[in-house]
């Protein structure tokens, strides 16, 4: 049997289409790797330096011909104001420059640049009689917008009218204190004192967990917003937001209440177990929480959210052994080999299965290597430390550390089972009907319908369609299940299937088509075309 698998070796590879079957699994790789880097699940923001320097422009020639369409001390310190902060404007855009920006951040720029406005009206009561003061406000009333510039301006009018018959001069202090405050935690840029900031402006916090993430980050001394330790903890308070309230915030920083199907009710209960493992043992994890609910999942890198990816080289791998592969048994019959094949000394299910084991060899070969280059280009990437880090599973309640590679292979040869039924099906195909263009065409069709099968479910939402669930080629890529994808999720929920039926559903029908195969084989006669 060995050398029957070495001769098939032979037979469907040349230096051809070795380089061809890698170029494929190369690019297929990098597609996978890009994937996940543009669609991660990770908040990134497009204001750019480019943008906040327009915008800061944009907001200096309003002033700017304000004051020249209606020229005035009131509208000259406007001005001013926005020159004041220039530095602090362009220091921003430099500590957020070719990284993502984060809410703090911005928030802080707009924060300072009102309570210099506030300072320049302050001095501005010292030299102007109440009339003119009136005057000016009653002529540029409060807008109501949330624009920048009008936020500014409706600063500085607010002080005017609120202490033009009041004494100011502690306030003057006390805004001054605000801005040297501001100006230190702009240039330290520490998320941590942002949170010491904010705590103090709201005073008592009453959400014991939120009370306990505040404390944490403070504690620690975090200085990023999307440190690990910061999104483990914000993951952590996530759920229990959602258990205590059914109350969450969405990606957007808006309330938001969650109407939980049970399997993504029971995916949460598993992934809270972890998360909250990650955060008291300070690890990162790699975990992607379903829903577009949470405004922190997966917001820091970890490479094995990258790494990962190589779990769904199956469909990938499927396209390549479609073109090598799918005419195992036809193409002895079109070639008129299968005469000289079917009389060599040996049981006809041997030669059968060692065709079928040629396969699983093939598929299992081109996987690691596949696996090896994703791993090294994200480890280039993004770094090899995270890789040493172990995985955290989930394992009869308890939450256990394993070795990632260990777990990694251990996924694949799961993640392996869907792929082996497909090709159990490609091989049946090529058996039965000994046309190779009809086997290779069908299986083609069906690879690629694999990856918008549940993305079709979900969003079509047509009953009738549901039974497709309940076939093998829908866990083709069984890293969607893996990752709880959320088209997966929601179609899953108008089954009873459970996660792994997949894998259930997936053994049986390999079973059956090998079994056909061979009893089909078995009986036909010889026949040199």
């Amino acid at each position: 049997m060995i050398k029957l698998i070495q001769s098939e070796f032979i037979k469907n590879y040349s230096i051809k289409k070795i380089i061809v079957s890698l170029l494929i699994l190369f690019v297929g790789s990098l597609l996978l790797i890009l994937f996940e880097k543009t669609f991660g699940n990770r908040i990134t923001y497009d204001n750019s330096f480019s943008y906040h320097e327009s915008e800061y422009n944009s907001i200096l020639n309003k002033y700017k011909k304000d004051n020249e369409k209606n020229p005035s001390i009131f509208n000259k310190d406007l001005v001013s104001v926005m020159e004041e902060v220039h530095e602090n404007f362009k220091l921003t855009n430099n500590i957020i420059k070719g990284h993502n920006e984060t809410m703090w951040q911005k928030y802080f720029i707009r924060v300072y640049m009102q309570e210099v406005a506030r300072k320049y009206a302050l001095n501005r009561l010292d030299d102007c009689d109440k009339d003119e003061i009136s005057n000016y406000i009653l002529r540029y009333e409060n807008t109501g917008s949330l624009d920048t510039y009008h936020i500014i301006k409706e600063a500085y009018i607010d002080y005017l009218d609120s202490y033009k018959n009041a004494n100011y001069q502690n306030k003057k202090k006390e805004v001054e204190a605000n801005i040297i405050r501001y100006d230190k935690i702009i240039k330290d840029n520490k998320f941590y004192q942002y949170i010491e900031y904010n705590c103090e402006k709201t005073g008592n916090v009453s959400n014991s967990r939120y009370k306990e993430y505040c404390e944490y980050i403070i504690r620690n001394k975090i200085g990023e917003q999307y440190d690990y330790r910061v999104v483990n903890a914000s993951e952590y308070m996530f759920f229990n937001d959602l258990w205590n309230s059914n109350s969450v915030l969405n990606k957007n920083g808006d309330s938001y209440t969650l109407k939980l199907n049970s399997n993504l009710k029971n995916i949460y209960k598993k992934q809270e177990k972890i998360i909250k493992y990650a955060y008291e043992k300070e690890i990162k994890h790699d975990l992607k929480i379903p829903g577009d609910y949470l405004a922190y999942d997966g917001l820091y890198l970890n490479t094995k959210n990258y790494t990962n990816k190589g779990l769904s080289l199956g469909f990938i791998i499927c396209f390549i052994l479609i073109f090598n592969c799918s005419g195992i048994v036809s193409r002895e019959h079109d070639k008129g080999t299968v005469k000289l094949l079917l009389t060599v000394p040996m049981k006809r299910e041997k030669i059968l299965i060692s065709k079928f084991i040629y396969l699983i060899i093939n598929m299992f070969l081109l996987w690691i290597v596949g696996s090896i280059f994703i791993f090294i280009v994200s480890g280039i990437n993004y770094g090899f430390d995270d890789l040493f880090v172990n995985e955290l599973v989930l394992i009869g309640g308890k939450v256990h550390e394993i070795n990632y590679f260990i777990w990694y292979l251990g996924k694949l040869l799961l993640h392996s089972i869907p792929v082996i039924c497909f090709l159990s099906f490609m091989y049946f195909l090529s058996a039965t009907f000994k046309n190779t263009v009809v086997t290779s065409s069908v299986c083609s069709v069906l690879t690629f319908l694999s990856i918008l099968i549940w993305v079709i479910l979900d969003n079509l939402k047509i009953k009738v369609l549901y039974f497709i669930a309940y076939l093998p080629i829908s866990y083709l890529d069984y890293n969607i299940i893996r990752e709880n994808n959320i088209f997966y999720i929601n179609s899953i929920s108008n089954t009873n299937l459970t996660s792994t039926y997949g894998i259930i559903i997936s053994i049986i029908c390999t079973i059956i088509f090998l079994l056909i195969s061979i009893s089909y084989y078995k009986k036909i006669d010889i026949v040199n075309k």
